[in-house]
């Protein structure tokens, strides 16, 4: 359900990196962060592929060998990028972090490693509920850290109120007031988002239609936090996507 966006440094030899997360919401469209496009109002950076199932980058094929098992997912999928989409009003206090990113070509194959994540439809969210959430990525495990995590990542976090958040964002003209269009959550030592999980799901469980089984959703993307990840008391940011349904329906094209 999460991919790997890989923004491309162009010089001599094209050099391709991966800096960002984001994830698959059907066959031809990944949802991500506006900021992985344009980290800084004053530059950009070329999104070129897509990387699809990967879990362990060192690994060309991922398997699980626990409780005496031996699982393994299919190879990655890399798909070349056709169009970025972001917010049209991306920019400003990094309000609207939001983007999509179409495809050039279909996922022709559904896998239990690679399948589109739900979306939050008939979800209520107001960014007060106290609500325990999931946030996964390939981003740095502590704040010192030069490369990131070469095994995707996933840890567990508290959400935040809006007043509390924007008590502790106050000071900072470059990002305040956190409005309703975002969600705060952390403020746990040692449990946030990173740099490099950009752009990743925020997720939630939710009751299927089905008898006892439940469906993973999708409330928020990883936008931003503070400069010194897991603070004790500062949660960090994440675009609210119960704001922009509208926004992904209007721009996602058959």
């Amino acid at each position: 359900m999460s991919f790997q966006c890989c923004p491309f440094i162009p010089d001599t030899k094209e050099n391709i990196q991966y800096m960002c997360g984001g994830s698959l919401i059907n066959d031809r469209y990944v949802l991500t962060a506006a900021h992985c496009e344009k980290p800084k109002t004053s530059e950009r950076v070329t999104l070129k592929i897509v990387r699809l199932g990967e879990v362990d980058l060192d690994k060309q094929i991922d398997c699980d060998e626990s409780k005496g098992l031996n699982r393994c997912a299919g190879p990655v999928i890399d798909i070349p990028i056709e169009k970025v989409i972001s917010h049209q009003q991306y920019g400003a206090l990094l309000k609207n972090d939001i983007a999509l990113l179409r495809l050039k070509s279909r996922v022709q194959t559904f896998t239990d490693q690679i399948k589109p994540i739900c979306l939050p439809f008939g979800v209520t969210i107001t960014g007060n509920e106290e609500i325990v959430y999931e946030v996964a990525g390939w981003g740095k495990t502590d704040t010192w850290d030069n490369e990131g995590s070469r095994i995707l990542q996933h840890v567990q976090i508290r959400s935040q109120t809006l007043d509390y958040c924007n008590d502790q964002y106050s000071k900072s003209k470059d990002v305040w007031p956190i409005d309703a269009t975002q969600l705060c959550v952390g403020a746990d030592m040692g449990k946030d988002s990173c740099y490099g999980d950009s752009g990743g799901p925020l997720m939630d469980w939710k009751p299927s239609n089905e008898l006892n089984k439940t469906i993973v959703v999708q409330v928020g993307i990883v936008s931003f936090g503070t400069v010194f990840c897991a603070d004790k008391y500062t949660p960090a940011v994440y675009t609210r996507v119960t704001a922009y349904l509208d926004w992904i329906l209007a721009n996602i094209e058959p």
